[in-house]
C-alpha cells in the first residue's frame, strides 16, 4: 500500500467538523478520507480548487513553545470550543495566541486577531458566552 497523506494533517481540513475540509464541506469522499486515493490534484465534485497542503507546525520555533507546565494553567483546556486533537479553538483558527495558551489571559473577554465572537466557556456548561 502507497503511503498517502493523511486528510487530517492537511491545511485545508476543517478540525469543527469531522471528515469535511474547504474541498468538501459536506464530507470528503471515503477513497480518499481513508487514504486509498490521494488529494494531490483538483477532484471532481469539490466546492473549491482546494487540494492537500501539509498544515504546518504550531509550534516552529522554539520561542513559540509553551511548556506542559505553562498549558496546564490555561483556560484552553477546560474550554468547551478547543479542540484537543488539533490545539485548535473557532475563535482562532490561525492560531491561538500565546498569552491565551499561557494561561496569562483567561479569554474572557474578545482578544485582537479573534474572527468568532466565543469566549472561554467551562466543557460541560449549559450557560453559553457567545455574543453578538
Amino acid at each position: 500500500m502507497i503511503d498517502r497523506p493523511s486528510c487530517k494533517s492537511c491545511l485545508h481540513y476543517n478540525p469543527f467538523k469531522e471528515g469535511t475540509c474547504k474541498a468538501y464541506p459536506n464530507g470528503i469522499p471515503k477513497d480518499i478520507f481513508s487514504g486509498r486515493r490521494s488529494h494531490l490534484k483538483v477532484r471532481k465534485y469539490q466546492v473549491t480548487k482546494s487540494v492537500f497542503k501539509q498544515r504546518p507546525d504550531p509550534f516552529p520555533t522554539k520561542r513559540d513553545c509553551v511548556t506542559l507546565l505553562e498549558f496546564s494553567k490555561s483556560s484552553c483546556i477546560n474550554c468547551n470550543h478547543f479542540n484537543t486533537e488539533f490545539n485548535v479553538c473557532p475563535a482562532f483558527p490561525n492560531g491561538i495566541p500565546l498569552s491565551i495558551l499561557k494561561g496569562e489571559d483567561l479569554h474572557m473577554d474578545r482578544v485582537k486577531g479573534q474572527k468568532a465572537n466565543l469566549f472561554y466557556t467551562p466543557k460541560n456548561s449549559l450557560k453559553s458566552c457567545q455574543t453578538g
